[in-house]
């Protein structure tokens, strides 16, 4: 900073400043270290803190030193050169009796000059370009004290002029600044503190201790003990691991063998909460589970656990418990109760049950073995299968395709002998012929359908 007139020298100071911007973020992941650039804020922060929220969880900040200088010039009494001139808005040096202006104040890039005025004045800096030819850039009227600053974006020259009735005073600030620290975590959404994180101990991992800003405190097994993380560091084996840390008094591992907030205190009397532990590989026996579970995979007794469905895991099953109903597939049955069928049915809510048998050439479904088959027994009385719809005059209670054998006197074998060689009354029979129901026959022989008559009476 080079200042030239006949100021009369207040005094220099300094001033060092800790400045903090701030970024948030959807995840966990430390931000990059931004760029240090004189007084401007890095792109993507905020010199203002910011609140964290659902959609932005972590806030991160970074810290840098600005220090400051300034010089403190009083020339409210100095004999000034050049009196009885103006700069003009166009920039031309007018004789004035009621202004005088100050020699030439020399800048470097970002140094800022402030000018303070009292009384009934109007306060311009102008730059010169070191002849009688300037280039206003800022003037303050009427209000009286005023304060009138410019920021040298370039090496110049400036010029000062002031109505001679006020006092006035010239500051010029230089700032020099340091790099941004490492961004550390400063808040996150519905934080309450470090948890406890257990993994097995590895060369080159970062471990943890839990300290202002860290997500997780590390608990390590090394060599079939526990070992607690006392200071944050990147391990190293032979220099920092847990057994060369204690033998050595290092301080970065403390033993938790015996340690009562992990073996006892916590586990065994205090119950430790699920949210406070972050393990992999987690074995455990003879465990009461009371509450909500939430599990997308895995097995459970037989079972496979996937998003939308529980299934056995045994070869050739293939049984599967769905939200809406249960089936079972092979390469001959299909059952299905509930929602089970293909959406490209276009029925999937409109049938409750569906059973399939898919028979190869020679097999044979005879002698009382079906699809399906429905037994009652016992009691004084009692009905194998009841069927019944709602509107009788248009519902169909029983669609029927194939043939009906009722097990006549041929074919009863040991399932029984009914007989049945004459015909059996229904009362609601469709006449395809009079296009609606009526009454009507089923005419059996030894059992099997042989045809059917319809009548009005």
């Amino acid at each position: 900073m080079i200042a030239t007139g006949d100021f009369s020298l207040i005094g220099v100071q300094d001033a060092v400043i800790n400045e903090s911007i701030y970024k948030r973020t959807a995840q966990n992941v430390k931000p990059e270290t931004p760029v240090s650039d004189s007084g401007k804020i890095p792109e993507g922060w905020s010199a203002t803190m910011l609140d964290v929220s659902a959609s932005f969880p972590y806030l991160w900040e970074s810290q840098r030193t600005r220090t400051e200088m300034y010089s403190s010039n009083d020339i409210s009494n100095a004999v000034l050169v050049y009196t009885g001139y103006r700069i003009s808005n166009t920039g031309n040096k007018v004789s004035d009796a009621n202004y005088k202006y100050s020699d030439f104040i020399k800048l470097s890039k970002d140094q800022v000059i402030e000018v303070n005025t009292a009384g009934s004045s109007v306060s311009v800096i102008s730059l010169s370009n070191g002849s009688a030819t300037f280039t206003p850039v800022k003037t303050l009227n009427n209000t009286v004290p005023q304060v009138c600053t410019y920021l040298a974006d370039e090496d110049c020259e400036v010029v000062v002029c002031v109505n001679t009735t006020s006092a006035y005073s010239v500051k010029i600030y230089t700032a020099s600044y340091g790099a941004w620290s490492t961004p550390t975590l400063k808040n996150s959404w519905g934080k309450q503190g470090a948890k406890m994180r257990m993994r097995t101990w590895s060369s080159d991992t970062e471990y943890l201790s839990g300290a202002d800003g860290e997500e997780f405190y590390d608990v390590v097994v090394y060599n079939d003990k526990l070992y607690l993380c006392t200071k944050t560091h990147t391990s190293e084996s032979g220099t920092n691991d847990p057994v060369t840390s204690i033998n050595g008094y290092l301080g970065f591992w403390e033993s938790a063998q015996e340690w009562t907030f992990v073996a006892t205190k916590l586990l065994l009397a205090e119950k430790i909460k699920a949210s406070l532990i972050d393990a992999d590989g987690i074995k455990a026996k003879n465990v009461d589970i009371e509450g909500k579970i939430t599990a997308t995979s895995g097995i459970i007794g037989g079972f496979t656990v996937t998003q939308s469905a529980i299934g056995s895991t045994n070869d050739g099953d293939s049984l599967l418990l769905m939200r809406n109903g249960i089936s079972f597939n092979n390469n001959k049955k299909t059952a299905g109760i509930g929602d089970t069928l293909p959406g490209s049915t276009g029925i999937v809510s409109k049938v409750a049950g569906i059973f399939t048998t898919t028979l190869d050439q020679y097999d044979v479904h005879s002698d009382g073995i079906g699809t399906l088959i429905v037994q009652s027994k016992g009691g004084i009385s009692h009905t194998a299968l009841s069927i019944v719809t709602e509107e009788r005059d248009y519902d169909t209670a029983i669609e029927f395709r194939g043939k009906i054998n009722t097990h006549g006197s041929e074919l009863g074998g040991s399932y029984g002998d009914y007989g049945l060689t004459t015909g059996v009354g229904f009362q609601h029979v469709w006449d395809p012929s009079a296009g609606r129901f009526r009454l009507g026959d089923l005419l059996f022989v030894n059992g099997i359908l042989t045809g059917v008559r319809w009548h009005d009476n």
